[in-house]
């Protein structure tokens, strides 16, 4: 397994972190309701200050402000630092088509890596981990520059009410990922068992508590 996950619960040898660059790629934003996802990096960023940490958020949807009359996603700030980490940084792509589209997915996802690949390059990240969250990031596993990557499984997302060709699509995505991620993490016994025959590293990591938050 990728050697990263596991500094999150405890030190490595001689309490060195064998990649100092990540890229974590969130379903979630990092916003004032901290999730599991934000402290994953929060702890990475505080044992090892010298680690560099691009946390991707949701897109800016301006295909989806449009369609209601708003441009609000046009203001919002394309990257910005962590207050009290300065070695994160927070980036959201630029999303302008809409996704039930294929093509308009397509031209999405390359807008996605090409506006990550240049904030990573502006922090100096030459070799990262990938760590993806979305099952609907495959699209980014072999093309950010990465030395690895983890699939990070939350939530079964192919049982989800949905329409059939929005679940055909998540299978194909989710089952991709799996194939193709060094280390596959899922958080429930359930999710293992769903897993175990299509991973070829798979680790079942259950959600812990920050008793003092």
């Amino acid at each position: 397994m990728l050697a990263l996950y596991p500094l999150t619960t405890r030190r490595c040898e001689a309490g060195r972190l064998p990649s100092r660059e990540l890229i974590f790629v969130s379903m979630e934003n990092w916003d004032e309701i901290w999730r599991r996802n934000q402290f994953v990096c929060a702890e990475l960023a505080r044992r090892w200050p010298e680690v560099k940490i691009l946390f991707v958020g949701l897109a800016r949807d301006v295909s989806h402000g449009l369609r209601r009359g708003s441009v609000a996603a046009l203001r919002q700030a394309a990257s910005s630092k962590v207050p009290g980490f300065e070695n994160i940084v927070v980036t959201h792509p630029l999303k302008l088509l809409p996704n039930s589209v294929r093509l308009g997915r397509e031209a999405n996802e390359g807008m996605a890596r090409r506006q990550v690949r240049r904030v990573a390059k502006e922090m100096g990240l030459r070799n990262p981990v990938l760590w993806l969250n979305p099952h609907y990031a495959v699209h980014m596993a072999g093309r950010m520059g990465e030395r690895g990557v983890i699939y990070d499984i939350t939530d079964d997302w192919i049982s989800l009410s949905q329409s059939d060709r929005q679940r055909d699509l998540v299978r194909r995505q989710d089952a991709e990922l799996c194939r193709r991620a060094d280390s596959v993490i899922v958080c429930s016994q359930r999710l293992f068992e769903l897993k175990c025959e299509m991973a070829r590293d798979l680790h079942l990591v259950h959600h812990g508590v920050d008793a003092d938050h």
